[in-house]
């Protein structure tokens, strides 16, 4: 019973650190992604770009 608890703490701290960063990461992306369009690339090059980056 406390492993499982312990197990579920753990779990949901990582989720919760997991999606922290990829929101900042989000954030940072988007400015990119601006550029990436500004640059009259394509909607599909630009998702690329935005991911492989």
């Amino acid at each position: 019973m406390v492993i499982t608890i312990s197990a579920i703490i753990v779990l949901g701290y990582l989720a919760v650190c997991f999606l922290g960063s990829m929101a900042r990461t989000i954030g940072a992306k988007r400015e990119e992604w601006h550029v990436y369009n500004g640059q009259g690339m394509s909607f599909g090059d630009a998702f690329v770009r935005y991911f492989i980056d």
